[in-house]
């Protein structure tokens, strides 16, 4: 996750005191932090525009399909054309970077901004709360007895992160805004640059709200010392595990080869490298497998793993010794990266992958296909037979062999034709990746083929 590093404006337009702890530890003792649950106008006119071009369509709690309903009523006379601004933002960013552009931005309804805020947010925002504004307010007076009830366990989950940390919070102040229209499960976080400010946007019903926060507090605790490492040096030699990881679809878009630059898509000042992120994720995983979910740790880093985060079960081994230690989480991260096996890291990685593909609609004949991508060299084994025909190449894709209806279709990446009457044997590279395709149908086979990939 990115830890954007300019003022967030700070919301002034709320319709509820907010609930804040004073600093006051559950214990009753004087505690560091300061945590205040409020809503933020900026994040629900955010999510509201997400919502209107398909974030969490079909993910959301039912619970609050009553909101998304009035949502849509509300915006009932949008257009595309008038929603397209929010759909190149969704589909160029992604949603902690929009929560970090969007608090970089004054209160409604003008949403000033003094930096340079992402093309086309503010204006969407300030058109958009013309719209929602009567809805944000009727929600967050409904909600105000619920956040009531949060602002303890709020606190409570942030002081036992920086408790296992030993160390003081760089940050003082919390501010946790539990958000509607958020699919439930998630966290955004974003931190200010006065080193004053936390913000962390969760998911109503946050029903795992309290690990969330805690998760966040880790990441702010440790983001300091790790982005002080060199990832040339210190941290390059978890290359090959990010690499690997990369064969995981979601992990590939989540930290792609190249990180957007200045007047790419995706583009956001705060970039940082993609290494440096997926190594700070792993040791988050890792750091709350050993707190919130110790009492199922062990299968909360196999879950992670399964997940990309092949490094995680490693580094939560390595924190009992820091637990031991008596030394702060920042003090031992060195030792504790230095300890990581990537050897063993490496043999949690899977050999291949199926992923679900789009193809270009000028194709033609379909728009969907499966894609293998194996990380390790070996054979296909199958037995697919059928009447080759060959088409020619395309922009952008490889070229083609294609069998008959119901049956599957190849393409390689080799810019080589391939019409074998059996695949058994098919020797393929680490690195490669095969399209299979179904010739006479729309959308694709909706199951992987029956096409087995053995390591050697």
């Amino acid at each position: 996750m990115n830890w954007p590093r300019q003022v967030a404006g700070v919301s002034v337009f709320l319709l509820l005191v907010p609930i804040i702890l004073g600093g006051l530890s559950v214990s009753g003792c004087k505690s560091a932090t300061q945590v205040i649950v409020e809503p933020d106008p900026r994040v629900f006119t955010l999510f509201a525009g997400l919502v209107a071009v398909g974030y969490g369509e079909g993910q959301a709690d039912p619970s609050f399909e009553s909101l998304r309903t009035q949502l849509k009523e509300a915006l009932a006379d949008w257009t595309p054309d008038d929603l397209y601004p929010m759909t190149r933002l969704e589909e160029n960013y992604r949603p902690d970077q929009l929560v970090a552009a969007t608090l970089k931005l004054g209160p409604p309804p003008d949403f000033s901004s003094d930096g340079q805020s992402l093309v086309g947010l503010q204006h969407f925002l300030v058109t958009v709360w013309k719209d929602v504004e009567p809805l944000y307010k009727t929600n967050s007076a409904a909600e105000s007895r619920e956040l009531a009830t949060m602002a303890g366990p709020a606190e409570a989950a942030i002081q036992r992160a920086i408790d296992y940390a030993r160390g003081g919070a760089p940050y003082k102040a919390w501010r946790v805004v539990p958000e509607a229209l958020a699919l439930p499960g998630c966290a955004y976080g974003y931190r200010d640059e006065s080193g004053r400010t936390v913000w962390v946007i969760v998911g109503r019903p946050p029903g795992s709200w309290e690990r969330d926060l805690a998760r966040e507090a880790f990441r702010v605790v440790m983001h300091d010392e790790l982005a002080g490492l060199e990832t040339e040096g210190d941290l390059g030699r978890f290359e090959p595990v990010l690499e690997r990881a990369r064969f995981v679809p979601a992990v590939r878009e989540r930290y792609p080869e190249e990180m957007p630059v200045p007047g790419m898509p995706g583009y956001v000042e705060e970039n940082v490298d993609a290494l440096l992120e997926y190594v700070e994720e792993n040791l988050v995983l890792a750091v709350t497998a050993r707190t919130v979910d110790s009492a199922n740790g062990e299968a909360a880093v196999g879950e992670a793993a399964k997940s990309g985060f092949f490094l995680a079960p490693g580094l939560s081994k390595g924190l009992a010794n820091y637990e031991a230690s008596g030394k702060t989480l920042t003090g031992y991260l060195g030792t504790l990266l230095e300890g990581a096996d990537v050897q063993a890291a490496l043999a949690l990685a899977p050999a291949y992958t199926w992923e679900k593909v789009s193809l270009p609609w000028w194709y033609g004949w379909t728009r969907e296909a499966w894609l293998l991508t194996v990380s390790v060299p070996g054979k296909l084994r199958a037995e697919l037979t059928g009447e080759a025909t060959n088409f020619p190449p395309i922009e952008g894709l490889p070229v083609v062999s294609g069998w008959g209806t119901e049956e599957w279709g190849l393409f390689t990446t080799d810019q080589t034709i391939t019409c074998l009457p059996d695949w058994s044997g098919v020797a393929i590279p680490a690195g490669g990746r095969i399209w299979i395709v179904e010739r006479d149908s729309l959308t694709g086979p909706n199951e992987p083929p029956p096409l087995e990939f053995v390591p050697e």
